[in-house]
């Protein structure tokens, strides 16, 4: 069974970026986790609803998170604009790997505004890390085989995979709806998902696609020729 961790800034990242290969993992018997730094606290389009807009962002994702089948869901608790890059959330994203010992991870590209460009930073760095036999307290070492990044905001730059989620994408479309919270701030989202995934899948000859990028921050290890 694939195992798969996507570790993100925000609530909404994972059903934006991959919610449409989220779903075909899961139809494939794959298991999905997602641990997410920000808590939606800068959410609201309506100063009255500062006050509730986490708690009504969480519990959308978790209605948006069933539709897809995700099996795990953790959120961090930072702001939405607190995600930085340093020791104490490098170590929460070691404590992920290790705690749900994925095959693969998913997370931000490196070339989006600062929360995300941190995100990628710290997730990069501890798939990595996480496989050291050092800092026991946050779990057994465990290596994760591959880390593929996404795109939420900004195109990545020459992807090297496209999925076909020609067979999902209407899934990923009704699990962004369940955001009410976010409907009015991001009211034609669903249409420029749509256009973005008309183009990736055009590139590959299907109706519906999503971007990655294999990460090669951890070098491929070739033993036998033939796994070259």
């Amino acid at each position: 069974m694939l195992k798969v961790l996507s570790l993100c800034g925000h609530l909404d990242d994972s059903v934006i970026a991959i919610g449409g290969t989220i779903r075909k993992i899961v139809n494939a018997g794959g298991e999905v986790s997602i641990v997410c730094f920000g808590n939606g606290s800068e959410g609201y389009s309506d100063l009255k609803d500062k006050e509730t807009i986490v708690e009504s962002f969480t519990r959308e994702t978790r209605i948006s998170n069933e539709v897809l089948g995700v099996k795990n869901f953790e959120c961090l608790g930072y702001g939405d604009f607190d995600v930085l890059a340093n020791g104490e959330t490098y170590k929460l994203a070691i404590k992920a790997i290790r705690k749900y010992k994925p095959d693969i991870i998913f997370t931000h590209y490196w070339k989006e505004y600062f929360q995300h460009r941190n995100t990628a930073r710290v997730v990069t760095d501890a798939w990595w890390q996480a496989e050291w036999k050092a800092s026991l307290a946050l779990g057994e070492p465990w290596k994760a085989k591959k880390l593929y990044y996404f795109e939420v905001i900004h195109l990545l730059n020459q992807p090297t995979h496209i999925i076909d989620i020609t067979d999902t994408f209407e899934i990923k479309i009704k699990a962004w709806k369940t955001f009410a919270c976010q409907q009015e701030s991001l009211d034609q989202l669903a249409e420029q998902l749509e256009a973005r995934a008309r183009f990736y899948g055009s590139l590959i000859g299907v109706k519906y696609g999503e971007a990655l990028k294999l990460s090669d921050y951890i070098p491929q290890a070739i033993t036998k020729i033939e796994e070259l």
